[in-house]
């Protein structure tokens, strides 16, 4: 520190510090700010001794409501709220703190219901899925309690977007769930639940119908099959069993006689050939469009709902794979692969670089048993060759990671295997501002400036690009960072 200098000097460098992080913020440049009211907050500390007790305290709390704003524009609400909550502490009635911190507070409080929103989607998503897979597998009663179970995860959204097309189709699944096990009344009402958001839904207006003929409201059943496409199979055989005489037809309040019975269950075994085809066509469908989904999401930087249509599209592939033949054997393994290499991106832009780590390590391993089973099953040798450049930055994610958390391990080789992969700039800003931590000097100074270029939100290439301004300090002449 600069020594011989009278209390007032100081005080006035420090004013001159206050002064600039304001035109800094005025500007727009709120993380200079920021960083600018740190630096004074740090020399008022040391000059407590010298600044009168009442000056002292109301400088500081104006430095914490300032640094509160530039904070805010950086929507950073958890420091916002603290800054605040700090000012607020020394002086209680301090308006511009009360407001900082109603925002911060409110914007926190938005950012937990999109996560609260986000978690709900997932796990409706897994119970579409796992329902999905229980209706395939003939055990309809489980399949209907896994979709029950979706709804009620969307039961506190707001239904819209995303969340309003797995309600949707939820309803329309548990409906043929109860179809499947004759509950004509709980198929109805749920057929109609679709419908009533979206009038022209197919599947819903087809399973309408068929619970209507069921429940022996013929009238009914009838206008509605009209509306339907007569050259579909299943419509067609809806309009075989209305023109059936009447003692054919269903019996009214959803009892089902012997003789319907024994024709539902030909029906069944009739089209038994159709069903492991049309389920794979369903399933392929909603994979893709839980991709298409999850890529948007991506675009739009919303990275935990990609994450969250990412592993409801994986479900789906996973179970595509079960039955595949070999013309869709390598498509599955990469669009399965594409997955995995989608959940490494989102958790490196969420800078959750263990988890990403993770999902990396699990792609090689992926493709390793996939390249096996290709060539063993279907005799297709090196039939995930294509996927090669993928696999080499997965490789360099999980080794990047690993040497982020190494302090031994040479930093340049990871930085320099990560360049060709635009996700990865927070991951190379990390292991800059490492590289920073543990340099000195200009070079230190300059790692840590190429982070934030990569990375504005790196915390560390933050601290130690704070730390070379305050001790570049010297006399009235400081570092504007």
């Amino acid at each position: 520190m600069v020594s011989g200098r009278s209390p007032n000097q100081k005080v006035k460098t420090l004013l001159e510090i206050k002064d600039a992080a304001n035109a800094l913020l005025e500007e727009g440049h709120a993380q200079e700010a920021a960083e600018q009211y740190s630096i004074a907050l740090l020399r008022l500390k040391e000059l407590a001794q010298e600044v009168q007790s009442g000056e002292s305290v109301t400088l500081k709390a104006l430095l914490l409501a300032n640094r509160s704003q530039a904070n805010l524009k950086l929507e950073d609400w958890e420091q916002a709220l603290a800054d605040a909550e700090a000012c607020l502490a020394i002086q209680p009635d301090h308006p511009k703190a009360l407001h900082r911190r109603s925002v911060a507070k409110e914007a926190l409080d938005r950012a937990a219901q999109r996560r609260s929103h986000g978690e709900a989607l997932k796990q409706a998503l897994f119970c579409k899925s796992a329902g999905n897979q229980l209706l395939a597998e003939r055990h309809f009663e489980a399949a209907g309690q896994r979709y029950s179970e979706g709804l009620e995860w969307l039961e506190d959204l707001e239904l819209s977007g995303p969340a309003l097309e797995v309600h949707l189709a939820l309803l329309a699944n548990r409906c043929q769930a109860s179809l499947k096990r004759s509950r004509w009344s709980e198929a109805l009402q749920d057929a109609e639940a679709v419908l009533s958001r979206e009038p022209s839904h197919a599947k819903a207006r087809y399973r309408r119908a068929k619970a209507l003929l069921e429940l022996g409201q013929c009238e009914e059943a009838t206008l509605a099959v009209e509306e339907l496409d007569a050259s579909n199979e299943d419509v067609a055989e809806l309009l075989r069993r209305l023109a059936a005489p009447a003692e054919r037809r269903p019996a009214a309040a959803g009892h089902a006689s012997t003789v319907e019975t024994v024709e539902a269950e030909t029906t069944e075994l009739v089209r038994g050939r159709h069903t492991v085809v049309e389920r794979q066509v369903e399933e392929d469908a909603e994979a893709k469009r839980l991709w298409k989904e999850a890529e948007k999401a991506w675009a739009r930087q919303d990275y935990r709902r990609a994450i969250s249509f990412a592993e409801g599209a994986q479900l789906e592939l996973e179970w595509l794979r079960a039955e595949e033949q070999r013309e869709k054997a390598r498509p599955l393994a990469q669009q399965l692969l594409a997955v995995h290499v989608m959940q490494v991106r989102c958790h490196v832009a969420l800078r959750d670089f263990a988890t990403a780590r993770g999902w990396a390590l699990r792609a090689l391993q992926f493709h390793r048993h996939e390249e096996e089973r290709l060539q063993e099953t279907f005799g297709m040798a090196h039939a995930l060759r294509s996927s090669a450049p993928l696999l080499e930055t997965m490789e360099a994610v999980a080794m990047g990671v690993e040497a982020l958390h190494s302090f031994s391990a040479p930093l340049e080789p990871h930085l320099k295997s990560l360049e060709q992969a635009d996700f990865c700039s927070p991951l190379r800003a990390a292991l800059l501002a490492r590289r920073a931590q543990l340099g000195r000097g200009a070079e230190a100074e300059a790692d840590a400036r190429r982070a934030l270029m990569l990375d504005a939100n790196c915390r560390d290439a933050q601290a130690r690009v704070g730390l070379i301004a305050w001790i570049g300090m010297d006399g009235m002449n400081y570092t504007k960072i």
